[in-house]
């Protein structure tokens, strides 16, 4: 079959509309503009209109597949390197086994120093390990949950699972801990950001770069999505930050919060939690969880009271929220390879690594 592959630009747009609609039916968040423009353009200043995403294009204009690129820094030990992740990879059903997504991949090690997916099948996860990439013994992004009131085991039902068996695994949470008085509302990340990330990096060795204009970007320039973001600073000097998603899970009138990031010392970070757990209460939220790789969080979470889900029970409340429904397998898998650095992670373990829901694709919009 004969196809290019190009970067996505503002001029295919409406083939890109055709084929986002044959992939993924219509009305998909892929196809509003503003939203795309935000997602694929990035936080690097674009020198063009072409995106970093690379999309297969055949003779006729068509587009048959794509692979999304969400571009940042990533810091391995104490060096930083160019670094994509993969997003929303597809190739049309009549287009696979071609070659097409074999290219995205070598195309984008090409590109970049280093790439990750966190979020694939086990047919993809094949493409990635003859590729090169590190799978970390298989190990997925984390989930751990607080349960708040009696409506977070409606969601359970309504998904077609056993409320039952999540009531007795996780009961309500009954201590509520205490908020600290001294976090403040973010509305702007400054220069000065990353004092509360050098905190981890003795245990931390895998993390995204979190610069200011990174996390801007991330955080303040959706135009889709309001997140909220606290911090607690000691004068001008960052210890730490949280950023979350107030969520409805459509179409029941539940509400919940989704911890994206957490960055600071766990003494920081026990009082930033404190505090959106406090105020998940206050508002009537049916409970709040949180993802993440690595076990840096892990004695705190249990201290305040979060279960971490596993195995078969990982898929027990919504993933999704606009609209729920359920989910059959976890796929939350991570994988990271590099072509110009093949020994780069080597000696690097999963809990080596943190990632967040905020850093990939795994927290985006959708369209009712």
């Amino acid at each position: 079959m004969e196809y290019d592959i190009i970067n996505l630009s503002y001029e295919n747009f409406l083939q890109w509309y055709d084929y986002i609609n044959e992939a993924y039916g219509e009305n998909h968040i892929l196809t509003d503009w503003p939203f795309l423009n935000w997602f694929y353009g990035g936080y690097i200043d674009k020198s063009s209109s072409r995106y970093k995403t690379l999309i297969a294009v055949l003779p006729s204009g068509r587009i048959v597949g794509s692979y999304g690129v969400l571009e940042a820094e990533i810091r391995v030990l104490e060096e930083k390197y160019s670094f994509c992740w993969y997003v929303s990879g597809n190739v049309l059903p009549e287009c696979r086994n071609q070659g097409i997504g074999k290219n995205f991949v070598r195309i984008l090690l090409e590109k970049f120093d280093v790439c990750g997916v966190i979020g694939f099948n086990e047919g993809v996860k094949r493409n990635y390990k003859r590729a090169g990439f590190k799978l970390f013994g298989d190990r997925i992004l984390r989930r751990f949950i607080i349960t708040l009131r009696p409506e977070c085991y409606e969601l359970v039902d309504k998904i077609g699972y056993d409320s039952d068996v999540a009531r007795k695994m996780i009961p309500i949470l009954e201590t509520i801990p205490k908020p600290s008085k001294d976090v403040i509302n973010l509305v702007l990340f400054d220069s000065k950001i990353e004092d509360c990330i050098k905190t981890m990096e003795s245990t931390v060795k895998v993390n995204i770069v979190r610069s200011s204009r990174y996390l801007n970007w991330r955080y303040f320039l959706n135009p889709r999505i309001n997140y909220e973001c606290i911090a607690k600073k000691d004068g001008n000097k960052w210890l730490g930050y949280l950023t979350a998603r107030h969520e409805q899970f459509f179409p029941t009138d539940i509400f919940g919060t989704r911890i994206l990031d957490l960055m600071g010392h766990p003494e920081i970070a026990m009082a930033l939690l404190s505090s959106i757990i406090n105020q998940s209460k206050e508002r009537g939220d049916a409970f709040i969880e949180f993802s993440y790789t690595g076990n840096y969080y892990d004695e705190i979470m249990k201290e305040l009271g979060f279960t971490e889900l596993v195995n078969q029970y990982y898929l027990l409340w919504p993933v999704y929220s606009t609209p729920i429904k359920r989910r059959e397998q976890n796929i939350e898998l991570i994988c990271l390879g590099s072509q110009r650095y093949p020994d780069l992670f080597k000696n690097i373990g999963f809990n080596d690594l943190y990632f967040t829901r905020g850093d990939t694709d795994r927290d985006r919009a959708n369209r009712m």
